[in-house]
Protein backbone atom coordinates (compact mmCIF):
# COMPACT_ATOMS: atom_id res chain seq x y z
CA UNK A 1 0.00 0.00 0.00
CA UNK A 2 0.83 3.60 -0.82
CA UNK A 3 2.05 5.79 1.83
CA UNK A 4 0.10 9.18 1.90
CA UNK A 5 3.86 10.81 2.78
CA UNK A 6 5.30 9.14 -0.29
CA UNK A 7 2.34 10.21 -2.97
CA UNK A 8 2.34 13.71 -1.17
CA UNK A 9 6.49 14.16 -1.69
CA UNK A 10 6.36 12.60 -5.27
CA UNK A 11 3.51 15.15 -6.06
CA UNK A 12 5.53 17.75 -4.78
CA UNK A 13 8.37 16.67 -6.55
CA UNK A 14 6.33 16.82 -9.91
CA UNK A 15 4.77 20.37 -8.83
CA UNK A 16 8.84 22.03 -8.87
CA UNK A 17 9.06 21.11 -12.17
CA UNK A 18 6.35 23.72 -13.62
CA UNK A 19 6.94 25.86 -16.55
CA UNK A 20 5.71 28.96 -16.45
CA UNK A 21 6.32 32.73 -16.88
CA UNK A 22 7.46 34.03 -14.27
CA UNK A 23 8.66 30.78 -13.13
CA UNK A 24 8.26 29.71 -9.23
CA UNK A 25 11.21 31.07 -6.86
CA UNK A 26 9.78 29.77 -3.55
CA UNK A 27 8.07 26.43 -2.96
CA UNK A 28 6.71 25.21 0.11
CA UNK A 29 4.79 22.24 1.71
CA UNK A 30 3.81 24.87 5.07
CA UNK A 31 2.02 27.41 3.67
CA UNK A 32 2.96 31.34 4.40
CA UNK A 33 1.45 34.45 4.00
CA UNK A 34 1.71 36.38 1.28
CA UNK A 35 2.34 39.50 3.53
CA UNK A 36 5.27 37.23 4.78
CA UNK A 37 6.84 36.50 1.55
CA UNK A 38 9.16 39.53 -0.05
CA UNK A 39 8.62 40.19 -3.79
CA UNK A 40 12.25 38.25 -4.49
CA UNK A 41 10.86 34.66 -2.93
CA UNK A 42 7.50 35.18 -5.16
CA UNK A 43 6.40 33.62 -7.11
CA UNK A 44 5.34 31.09 -4.36
CA UNK A 45 4.06 27.59 -4.97
CA UNK A 46 2.53 26.01 -1.69
CA UNK A 47 1.38 22.48 -1.34
CA UNK A 48 -1.49 21.42 1.64
CA UNK A 49 -3.51 18.83 2.26
CA UNK A 50 -7.07 20.05 3.28
CA UNK A 51 -8.69 16.78 4.15
CA UNK A 52 -9.27 13.05 3.81
CA UNK A 53 -12.30 11.28 2.76
CA UNK A 54 -13.00 7.72 3.23
CA UNK A 55 -15.00 5.47 0.82
CA UNK A 56 -16.16 2.08 0.07
CA UNK A 57 -17.38 0.01 3.14
CA UNK A 58 -15.79 -0.78 6.36
CA UNK A 59 -13.60 -3.22 5.47
CA UNK A 60 -9.97 -1.98 4.76
CA UNK A 61 -9.28 -4.06 1.55
CA UNK A 62 -12.60 -2.49 0.38
CA UNK A 63 -12.05 1.14 1.66
CA UNK A 64 -10.81 4.41 -0.96
CA UNK A 65 -8.88 7.04 0.21
CA UNK A 66 -9.07 10.52 -1.15
CA UNK A 67 -6.99 13.43 -0.17
CA UNK A 68 -8.13 16.97 -1.28
CA UNK A 69 -4.88 19.42 -1.68
CA UNK A 70 -4.84 22.62 -2.27
CA UNK A 71 -2.06 24.44 -4.64
CA UNK A 72 -1.48 27.61 -3.51
CA UNK A 73 0.31 30.47 -5.56
CA UNK A 74 1.43 33.92 -4.63
CA UNK A 75 2.73 36.15 -7.32
CA UNK A 76 3.24 39.85 -7.69
CA UNK A 77 1.95 42.01 -10.56
CA UNK A 78 3.76 44.92 -10.03
CA UNK A 79 4.90 47.38 -13.16
CA UNK A 80 2.12 47.51 -15.26
CA UNK A 81 1.71 43.45 -15.23
CA UNK A 82 -1.69 41.71 -16.20
CA UNK A 83 -2.04 39.60 -13.13
CA UNK A 84 -4.68 37.29 -15.25
CA UNK A 85 -1.38 36.63 -17.84
CA UNK A 86 0.04 35.23 -14.87
CA UNK A 87 -2.39 33.17 -13.52
CA UNK A 88 -3.47 31.82 -17.18
CA UNK A 89 -0.01 30.70 -17.73
CA UNK A 90 0.59 29.22 -14.12
CA UNK A 91 -2.57 27.10 -15.05
CA UNK A 92 -1.37 26.13 -18.00
CA UNK A 93 1.73 25.19 -16.25
CA UNK A 94 -0.35 23.04 -13.82
CA UNK A 95 -1.80 21.23 -16.88
CA UNK A 96 1.08 20.27 -18.12
CA UNK A 97 2.62 18.61 -14.93
CA UNK A 98 -0.65 17.50 -14.37
CA UNK A 99 -1.12 15.25 -17.54
CA UNK A 100 -1.08 11.64 -17.38
CA UNK A 101 1.66 9.49 -16.62
CA UNK A 102 -0.40 5.89 -17.16
CA UNK A 103 -0.77 5.51 -20.88
CA UNK A 104 -3.72 2.92 -20.44
CA UNK A 105 -6.04 5.12 -18.35
CA UNK A 106 -4.31 8.59 -19.42
CA UNK A 107 -4.31 9.20 -15.40
CA UNK A 108 -1.71 11.00 -13.81
CA UNK A 109 -0.56 8.05 -11.03
CA UNK A 110 2.50 9.93 -9.85
CA UNK A 111 4.51 6.64 -11.17
CA UNK A 112 1.85 4.17 -9.82
CA UNK A 113 1.55 5.76 -5.75
CA UNK A 114 -2.10 6.90 -6.39
CA UNK A 115 -5.11 5.94 -8.82
CA UNK A 116 -4.79 8.92 -10.47
CA UNK A 117 -4.27 12.88 -9.62
CA UNK A 118 -7.13 15.61 -10.70
CA UNK A 119 -8.09 19.16 -10.07
CA UNK A 120 -11.64 18.83 -8.76
CA UNK A 121 -13.47 22.02 -8.16
CA UNK A 122 -13.33 26.08 -8.45
CA UNK A 123 -9.84 27.82 -8.73
CA UNK A 124 -9.80 31.43 -7.35
CA UNK A 125 -8.28 33.61 -8.97
CA UNK A 126 -7.26 37.12 -7.34
CA UNK A 127 -5.02 38.78 -9.96
CA UNK A 128 -3.46 41.62 -7.97
CA UNK A 129 -5.37 44.10 -9.32
CA UNK A 130 -5.58 46.33 -6.35
CA UNK A 131 -2.42 45.71 -4.36
CA UNK A 132 -0.38 43.97 -7.07
CA UNK A 133 -0.32 40.75 -4.80
CA UNK A 134 -1.92 38.04 -6.92
CA UNK A 135 -3.22 34.74 -5.37
CA UNK A 136 -4.57 31.47 -6.97
CA UNK A 137 -5.65 28.61 -5.22
CA UNK A 138 -6.52 25.07 -6.65
CA UNK A 139 -8.08 22.52 -5.27
CA UNK A 140 -6.73 18.72 -6.50
CA UNK A 141 -7.53 15.33 -5.57
CA UNK A 142 -5.27 12.13 -5.38
CA UNK A 143 -7.39 8.77 -5.20
CA UNK A 144 -5.31 5.98 -3.63
CA UNK A 145 -6.11 2.44 -4.54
Amino acid sequence: MTTREAALAALFARLQTISCIPPPVTFGRRVRLAADLPPEQQPALFQIVRRETYTGGERAGLRKLTQEVALIFYFRADGGQVGDAIINGFLDGLDQVLAGDDPGTGNLTLGGLVQRVWIDGEAFRDPGDLDNQGLVIVPLKLQFP
